[in-house]
């Protein structure tokens, strides 16, 4: 699956591998896909800007690894609006960094991870 090393967007920052957890979970509907490109194209500008590597750590996550994980069942996840991610900065950095960020943005208490979403503006953790 070669593919898997393949940028989302061109020339951008994140793969399908990150996206599909290494191909352990390919979406069954084309809607995931289109989902999962423009999360890519909204967060490579902040990814670009922040100069660091992201290291996502959750991306597109169907079910059973949403509840796994436990996530709501009404998570941008299951579509693949959401990705959770890790960078080398304070969290006030990456507040500061995605400030005019149009969706969901939250703060894993305690881990250094982070989580962005293309649902409604909202901040939490």
């Amino acid at each position: 699956m070669s593919f898997l090393r393949t940028p989302i967007i061109p020339g951008g920052n994140f793969t399908w591998g990150e996206a599909l957890h290494q191909g352990q979970r390919i979406p069954a509907q084309v809607v995931h896909f289109d989902n999962i490109l423009a999360l890519a194209k909204a967060i490579q500008p902040y990814r670009s800007r922040s100069g660091k590597p992201w290291t996502v750590t959750s991306w597109y996550r169907p079910e059973p690894w949403n509840s796994r994980a436990g996530g709501v069942s009404n998570s941008h996840h299951l579509t693949g609006l959401a990705v959770d991610f890790a960078v080398d900065m304070t969290i006030a950095q990456v507040r500061t960094l995605l400030i005019d960020w149009p969706g969901g943005f939250g703060v894993y208490p305690g881990s250094g991870h982070f989580h962005l979403d293309l649902g409604p503006r909202g901040r939490w953790g």
